[in-house]
Order: C-alpha cells, then structure tokens, then sequence
C-alpha cells in the first residue's frame, strides 16, 4: 500500500461522524515497522487497525488520541531525508507500507524502511545500513521557561525592563525541590518510565524508559501527569 493513495484523505469517525482532519501520515513501530496509527493535520493518531478504507474518505471506529505511545517512526510525504552523518538526501516522495516488503521512495530510489533509524514527520535520519548497524543517540527533552513579566524600573516608573528567564539545571541533584510538591509520590524516585507520557500540547514529554527523578515529578505535578507516571512505571 503506498501513502500517496491515502494522503489527502478525509478521516470520520464513523460512530459520530465527527471530522477527524485530513490524513498527513503514517506512525510505524520502531523495531518491527508494522503500521500502528495514521495520523491527520489536526494531530490525531487513529490506530491502523481501526480503519474502514472508503472510495473518497477513511472511516475510522475510533475517535483518535492526541499523542501516541510507545517507540515509533512517524512519517509524511515531503520528509527530509538525511544520512546519520548529517548528508541531504532529498525528500520522501512515497511511502510502500503495509506490505511485506516496505520502502521508502527518494529521488526515484527504493530505500528500506529497516534504515530509518528515527522520523518526526518532517524530518528522517537514515542509517548507513540496515537495522542491526544503527547508531542510536540520546536525545533529552527540553521543557521551555516562560520568561517572567516584564518588570517596572524604579528610576523611571514609565520604563520597562524585561527580564530574562532562568535556565532550567540540567542536573536534577543539584536543584532544590520542595518536599511538598513530592508527597507520597516518592517511592517513584530511581525507578524507570515503562511508556511514553505526554500532555495533549506535547510541551511536557517523557520518553519510556526515563528515569524518574524529584524534578521530573514535579514537573510531572505541574503538567497533571503525575497519575499516569506513576501508573507507566517498573523497576
């Protein structure tokens, strides 16, 4: 199946018949490559399974989520295609998944999904070779500061002074945390992520596997994910 003969399309869910957007792409499991969601312009992600093929729209059984879980490659016509060592290699013209044999289309090159090593949609980074040889990099979440207000100048009440925000420490030890803004959440500290958690926004993420730190809890806190990090949590 390619993705340019469902791109464009009109998503319903079916059982309200509300608009879901228009189809942008597909995520595919990181490690297997097997279709897990579509996602639309309006980023919904409806799970592949769920969906009723239809001549001029796709019904979906589902109403959608705004995020999705788990290790994935999301990927849309028009991607960026780079080499792991920073090289252009042009754009994703077509996408064959679905399929025993899955590739992605480039400058009129078949190129096997088994080399993406990650994709964002807009963006996808391309291993020399095939999925055993990956070299896999770190990436750490960066949550934005909101700048504090501008403040007034006591020499010249009409002028303002804009204040730049504070920096987030990189190192959770060295931060203080208020024992307050923990509570009974505590036994959490040292354990380890065991899915994806994330905000509707996505301005607050935390990839499966992190490890779980006063910080993150409550920053966790902050965001309302505090439940759903304790309940995606291991050893």
């Amino acid at each position: 199946m390619l993705l340019s003969s469902l791109s464009g399309m009109k998503v319903i869910c079916v059982k309200n018949a509300e608009y879901l957007g228009i189809l942008s792409g597909v995520v595919l499991d990181a490690e297997t490559y097997v279709t897990k969601y579509i996602f639309t312009d309006t980023n919904m992600f409806v799970p592949f399974d769920d969906l009723i093929f239809g001549k001029d729209v796709l019904f979906s059984a589902h109403m959608g989520e705004s995020a999705y879980a788990g290790t994935s490659l999301k990927i849309s016509l028009g991607a960026n295609l780079y080499s792991e060592k920073g090289k252009y290699l042009g754009k994703t013209d077509d996408l064959c998944f679905n399929s025993k044999r899955k590739y992605v289309l480039c400058e009129n090159k078949k190129i096997a999904v088994n080399r993406i090593i990650a994709a964002s949609g807009d963006y996808a980074i391309l291993s020399a070779h095939g999925k055993k040889d990956r070299i896999y990099l770190t990436a750490t979440k960066v949550q934005a500061i909101p700048a504090p207000q501008s403040a007034t100048s006591s020499d010249n009440p009409a002028e303002t002074v804009n204040v730049a925000a504070e920096v987030q420490p990189e190192n959770d030890a060295a931060v203080n945390v208020n024992p307050d803004d923990i509570g009974d959440y505590a036994y959490l500290i040292g354990k380890r992520t065991t899915k994806e958690v994330s905000d509707i926004g996505r301005s607050f993420v935390v990839m499966a596997g992190t490890l779980i730190t006063d910080r993150l809890i409550q920053n966790a806190k902050k965001a309302g994910k505090l439940s759903e990090i304790a309940s995606k949590s291991g050893e």
